[in-house]
């Protein structure tokens, strides 16, 4: 059987992130045949395709390389056991063919698209009056 290769990244920067000794702590905990590799991901800017026009950073040209590479992912979350989370999963709006959608100032014409973002709205709203207890009124 071939060894695997797991990159593993921590979803908190800190310095003394707890998340990110864990991934070590699974580096030295790991079974035969499976290798972690622990990617830094500070360096990674938030998506811009602005930046990503003009030549994608070298950090992620690295990055994707490295999930390439990899026969698995271990991600390490600051989750609080799930108390900092409580997700609306449904419904889920997917805008394909985006830039058939949006007109030159950026507004969303696609009624389609539209409806389904009034849809996530209310449910989002519906959802969070749940959470707290209180009427849909």
């Amino acid at each position: 059987m071939k060894n695997l290769h797991v990159l593993g990244f921590s979803g908190s920067l800190r310095k003394g992130s707890f998340n990110t000794a864990l991934l070590r702590a699974a580096a030295e905990l790991l079974p035969e045949g499976v290798a972690l590799e622990v990617f830094d991901l500070s360096p990674i800017p938030l998506y811009n395709s602005d930046v990503e026009t003009a030549g994608v950073p070298e950090a992620v040209q690295n990055f994707k390389a490295r999930l390439a590479a990899a026969d698995a992912l271990l991600i390490a979350t600051p989750e609080y056991n799930y108390s900092n989370m409580l997700p609306l999963n449904k419904p889920e709006v997917y805008v394909t063919r985006a830039a058939e959608k949006f007109d030159a100032q950026g507004r969303l014409f696609d009624e389609p698209t539209r409806q389904r973002l009034r849809e996530l709205s209310a449910a989002l709203r519906d959802w969070t009056h749940r959470l707290r207890g209180e009427s849909k009124n």
